[in-house]
């Protein structure tokens, strides 16, 4: 009896594992294998509210915040999607500088070549994994007042596949 509650604990563990890893496997790999980007970044606006992008108040000190980025060109939804506007996009990101920013409207098909991001539309909103950041207490660099100008850059790292993880948020 206790071999075999040993050997189903075992298979419920090693399920669980792989669960976890399919979970992260897209953060994770762009952290480790991701080419470094830093984009614009700032509050999104919460359209329910009625509180459009860049007019978003100081966020309070350790609270988690909603991004947007400005240069991305994402389209924004209004309510729910049609099942044809549903699915993955494709952002191509171009360097500018040091800043990268979309080099077109997003796409449908996987681009062949280049950095890009790959987000879902699922939902109402576009998500590209790097919507939220943790504002710690303190504040002690003015990222809160960065974030609500829209004038904070968001370093990621953003893998051969499109998977982005948002690795820091500063002010410039």
């Amino acid at each position: 009896m206790n071999a075999h509650r040993g050997r189903l604990l075992a298979v419920i563990l090693a399920a669980q594992a792989a669960f976890v890893a399919v979970g992260v496997h897209g953060p994770l790999s762009a952290r480790i294998t991701g080419t470094d980007v830093v984009l614009k970044a700032g509050l999104a606006g919460v359209p329910e509210l009625g509180l459009p992008p860049g007019e978003a108040a100081l966020p309070p000190a350790g609270s988690t915040v909603y991004l947007g980025y400005p240069d991305l060109k994402l389209p924004v939804y209004n309510g729910d999607l049609e099942s044809s506007a549903r699915g993955t996009l494709y952002v191509p990101l171009a360097l500018t500088g040091e800043i990268w920013s979309a080099s077109g409207a997003p796409v449908r098909m996987r681009p062949e070549s280049g950095v890009y991001l790959t987000c879902d539309t699922m939902n109402w909103q576009v998500r590209c994994g790097i919507e939220t950041w943790y504002v710690p207490r303190g504040d002690p660099d003015g990222l809160g007042a960065a974030l609500a100008s829209g004038r904070a850059l968001a370093q990621l790292r953003v893998d051969a596949r499109g998977n982005a993880s948002l690795i820091s948020l500063r002010a410039p």
